[in-house]
């Protein structure tokens, strides 16, 4: 009996390894999602698994353990290993790869390799190729090619990968560090070409991101043939090559995600504004448990692919919001960090140097009306008095918890003059927005509260010109039953009145909430439940993401610990009536995610909107995807 039961014991842990093993493959893969239909594979193990493959050069290749040792012997002379098959336009390339001798080497990924005049590059009339890098780069065959490991004797450790497009050699992308010169890591290569876009990551790193705008440098290229490229120094082992259809047809809306940031843990919340008035958005993220504020300028649709350049403003312990705001009067823009946790302030950063990107040329000040006040959640900028100078509305949550704003000393420097106003109790702050509610020429604020007596969808009516009372009157919206969450207002039905919507997880839907009749303090309510493939509701954000002219919905959920869920979803508009589970279609895919409130916005500046989002939870180590966004696919299918 007990044998039996150990033996049925170890059985199990042995299947709970291997579902962890493949929960945590998914998790790092950022191809998971937009992989189609296999289309060659290679384990590398031993001689028949590369028997077609073509070698170009003194390259030879061996096996040992289930790897493929690549090298050149005696360092005679470079060499290209060609894969026997055609690949489509669009495709997904994986393999693994270790270094086996640091001192010098470079390895290159050449593809969509074809005749100048589309016949095979092993056509008989095309020149004779034996590894010299011009015969290549320079002569009768078209191709792109990607240096992602660079320590080449005449060039050591080269600080940037390249993506060159051939023939002609012309450098099209600087990209991110390549491969450690010194690193004898396993690697995973991901290669990602939809069309003209391609990608390369080197485990969850991306490397390389670009589109090829067919005109520079002649047309795009398709289909052709994957070669895997090494100078003479070189010494790597290979395993598990294989490539897939890219699923762009297949499944349009999956979209693919690009990383802004992650570097840090705890990234919360994206506030938007072209700081330096260059004519480009630029963003602003606290990074709660890391205890910092970041300014991220935004580098122009040619890079924003690419990781954006970036300044730590201040230090912020617990930081749980970051605004760009007018703190000090001078039409410039300061950035505010609102702290909860035992820090309990706001503090302002002022930018006072000649840099930007300098961290040494900003300074931060606690706003002292602020100080130990609450533990601060989530603040907006909005001019309550009609003076001069820009007031600061901010509420918190905890025990005193309070909705509130800051007058403005005006044109004044002095973070002294700023005086708080309460303008209700509340239990958990989640949404703060600014609109005419009632349309008396001033703008009311709307509040989402998660917790407390206070829990609900309210709005608080300006009492201006009697700003100096201690509150303003409260109108109860709906979902005072129910943990609402970030809430978006937006006219989902044509009738010049926005609707409010909001997810809650107490029941895990979304409502959709509409004035009736003008009324102030009238309601209706829809109720959208959210299917069982997604998390539990974070937030909402509403506009036509596939330009049929009817708005949809975008939400994001927190999916916990089970990697199965979708934490990033769309719904069509056509299906706002009634939707069935299977019209809520993924654009994340399903992996371990803590995702923060949506912001719609044009990142690659190519005419539709794209998804810009905080990730906090990935994986089990918990360190976040940071700030992605996701490019929209939808006009794609």
């Amino acid at each position: 009996m007990y044998p039996d039961m150990f033996l049925n014991l170890f059985r199990s842990l042995l299947y709970l390894s291997g579902l962890f093993s493949t929960i945590m493959v998914q998790a790092q893969d950022p191809a998971h999602g937009i992989k189609g239909e296999l289309l060659y594979q290679s384990s590398m193990a031993d001689s028949p698994d590369i028997a077609e493959w073509v070698m170009e050069g003194p390259g030879k290749v061996s096996f040992s353990e289930g790897w493929m040792d690549m090298q050149s012997p005696e360092e005679t002379g470079h060499h290209v290993f060609w894969c026997p098959d055609e690949f489509p336009e669009s495709f997904v390339a994986q393999w693994e790869l270790q270094n086996l001798e640091t001192d010098a080497g470079l390895c290159i990924v050449f593809f969509s390799a074809k005749g100048q005049n589309g016949e095979s590059i092993f056509d008989p009339g095309l020149s004779r190729r034996d590894g010299v890098f011009n015969q290549y780069t320079r002569g009768d065959i078209n191709c792109y090619h990607i240096s992602y490991y660079a320590n080449a004797a005449h060039n050591p450790d080269r600080p940037h990968a390249n993506l060159r497009k051939n023939s002609g050699f012309h450098l099209v992308q600087e990209g991110a560090a390549p491969i450690p010169a010194s690193s004898t890591e396993v690697y995973t290569m991901t290669l990602i070409k939809d069309g003209a876009h391609i990608i390369l990551y080197a485990n969850d790193r991306k490397l390389i991101d670009w589109k090829d705008d067919g005109i520079t440098h002649g047309p795009v290229l398709g289909e052709g043939r994957i070669g895997l490229r090494q100078m003479k120094w070189t010494h790597f082992k290979y395993r598990n090559f294989k490539v897939w259809d890219l699923q762009s047809e297949a499944q349009p809306h999956q979209w693919i995600r690009h990383q802004i940031d992650g570097t840090l843990t705890g990234a919360d919340g994206i506030k938007m504004a072209d700081f330096n008035q260059d004519g480009k958005t630029d963003i602003v993220t606290g990074w709660e448990e890391s205890g910092i504020t970041k300014l991220y300028l935004n580098p122009g649709s040619a890079h924003v692919r690419l990781p954006w350049p970036s300044v730590v403003v201040g230090s912020t312990p617990s930081v749980e919001d970051a605004l760009f705001f007018d703190a000090v009067g001078d039409t410039s823009l300061e950035i505010v960090s609102l702290l909860e946790g035992d820090a309990k302030s706001i503090q302002v950063h002022e930018f006072r140097g000649d840099t930007v990107l300098n961290p040494e040329s900003w300074t931060q000040s606690p706003l002292p009306a602020a100080s130990d006040r609450m533990q601060w959640m989530y603040g907006i900028a909005l001019d309550v008095d009609h003076k001069e100078g820009i007031d600061l509305v901010a509420a918190g949550k905890g025990a005193s918890a309070q909705l509130g704003w800051f007058q403005s000393p005006g044109l004044s420097p002095d973070l002294d003059g700023w005086k708080w106003y309460t303008m209700s109790p509340v239990g958990w702050i989640m949404s703060i927005m600014a609109q005419d509610m009632d349309g008396d020429g001033d703008q009311d604020v709307i509040i989402t509260d998660r917790r407390g007596p206070f829990r609900g969808c309210r709005w608080l009516e300006n009492p201006y010109p009697d700003l100096n009372q201690q509150e303003w009157v409260s109108h109860m919206i709906g979902a005072g039953e129910l943990e609402v969450m970030f809430m978006a207002m937006e006219d989902l039905d044509g009738d010049g009145v926005d609707e409010m919507i909001v997810p809650e997880r107490t029941i895990n839907t979304i409502r959709i909430l509409k004035q009736s009749g003008g009324v102030k303090d009238l309601w209706s309510e829809k109720v959208i439940q959210l299917p069982s493939s997604t998390g539990m509701a974070k937030s909402v954000a509403s506009a036509d993401m596939n330009d049929d002219g009817i708005k949809d919905l975008v939400i994001s959920t927190n999916t916990g610990k089970n990697s199965n869920k979708h934490g990033l979803t769309w719904l069509d508009g056509r299906h706002l009536p009634n939707p069935r589970p299977e019209d809520f279609l993924s654009i994340s895919g399903p992996h371990l995610a803590k995702y923060d409130q949506v912001i719609l916005h044009d990142v690659d500046n190519d005419g539709d909107l794209d998804i810009l989002i905080c990730e906090e939870n990935y994986g089990d180590a918990s360190e976040g995807l940071g700030i992605i966004w996701y490019e929209n696919r939808l006009k794609k299918g």
